[in-house]
């Protein structure tokens, strides 16, 4: 009996999904939504790619969701999943970082 290849874990799925570019980001080449990566654990479960990237680089016990906490983005690329290019914040932090950068669109009425 043939068998076909061994499956991928997850980190090697994972490491499939990126490219890394010349300024240090790794930029997500597999699907977004709301311009962010995704991952999917299983074919019905996904999770934020950097969410992931976090969980399997930095901190393997971090709960997939937490109201006060969330991955945040040094580098303000919402694709980059380089675990040196995240941190774990608060959403007041985001904005406030994002504020004083500038990383936001401005929108009119």
């Amino acid at each position: 009996m043939k068998r076909g290849p061994k499956p991928k874990n997850l980190k090697e799925r994972f490491d499939d999904s990126y490219k890394k570019m010349p300024n240090g980001c790794w930029e997500w080449q597999k699907g977004l939504h709301r311009g962010y990566g995704q991952f999917w654990i299983t074919p019905k479960e996904r999770i934020g790619a950097h969410r992931m990237s976090y969980k399997l680089f930095v901190d393997e016990n971090m709960p997939d969701w937490s109201i006060d906490a969330q991955i945040n983005h040094k580098c303000h690329n919402p694709i980059c999943v380089n675990p040196n290019h995240l941190y774990l914040g608060t959403q007041t932090e985001n904005m406030k970082d994002r504020f004083e950068r500038r990383t936001y669109e401005i929108t009119r009425s």
